[in-house]
């Protein structure tokens, strides 16, 4: 898995990529066929946006974005919504009641 993060009007620290990286690589083992990880933080103002992108063999990209007014919040945020895309996802492949 290729774990991507760039920055849109910001230069990121390394803790900042760090920290995002690490909350991404639990999605290594949680979903199967994943490819590419991508993760675009958007800094306007003071307002701080993430969106999150992960590829995934046969099926369509999952897509995640959020806005708050830093960083690690965001993430944070754009990390649960993607936990609920990943969960429908996993339940619409393992349905056997069809």
């Amino acid at each position: 898995m290729q774990i991507v993060i760039s920055g849109r009007h910001t230069n990121l620290r390394d803790g900042e990529k760090k920290l995002i990286s690490e909350k991404l690589a639990k999605y290594e083992r949680k979903v199967q066929g994943l490819t590419k990880v991508d993760a675009i933080v958007n800094v306007e103002g003071d307002r701080h946006g993430i969106e999150l992108i992960l590829h995934v063999a046969h099926s369509n990209p999952l897509v995640a974005k959020a806005e708050a007014t830093s960083n690690a919040g965001a993430c944070d945020v754009a990390i649960s919504k993607l936990d609920n895309l990943v969960s429908k996802l996993m339940g619409k492949r393992n349905d056997h009641h069809r």
